[in-house]
């Protein structure tokens, strides 16, 4: 995560600024998100066998992974074009990370407050619950992969006319 606010202050002149993530919703958020993962560490660490800290350990990752995504793909594809490689996939990457960590705390709730399903009848719940994350997943995915093979090329030059 504090590699994507760095990103996004280096390029906070050189991206337009519908693009940009250095605003105050786009730091404040990352800010707040960066509490996930702390959290996660403090319960896995105090917890190891309590499963809700390993959930947001993994949901404060796809944050991170998703909000550095967003960043290096702006500075690889809109503020300094070639200059990093891979910045397609990365770009293909935040469009998609952010529902991992959307299903993480769907299922936080679901466990929420004693780490497991309060009882059997909530196990269709469950099961549901992650069917439809990875569906939802899979739709993200695909959209995300048509939408950058189409975009991509363009982005760069549209970016570079603003």
């Amino acid at each position: 995560m504090g590699g994507g606010l760095a990103l996004a202050y280096v390029d906070r002149q050189l991206v337009p600024a519908s693009l940009t993530n250095w605003t105050v919703s786009g730091v404040s958020g990352q800010v707040v998100n960066m509490a996930v993962p702390v959290t996660g560490f403090v319960l896995a660490s105090r917890r190891p066998e309590n499963r809700v800290g390993w959930l947001f350990l993994v949901a404060g990752l796809a944050l991170g992974l998703s909000g550095f995504s967003n960043s290096y793909a702006l500075h690889a594809l809109v503020a300094a074009p070639g200059s990093l490689p891979a910045g397609r996939v990365f770009a293909w990457l935040s469009d998609w990370g952010w529902v991992i960590a959307v299903a993480m705390l769907g299922f936080l709730f679901l466990m929420f407050p004693t780490v497991e399903l309060r009882s059997r009848r909530w196990r269709p719940a469950a099961w549901f619950a992650g069917i439809a994350f990875a569906l939802a997943t899979l739709c993200t995915l695909i959209a995300a992969s048509s939408e950058w093979a189409a975009r991509s090329p363009c982005l760069a030059r549209r970016a570079r006319a603003a």
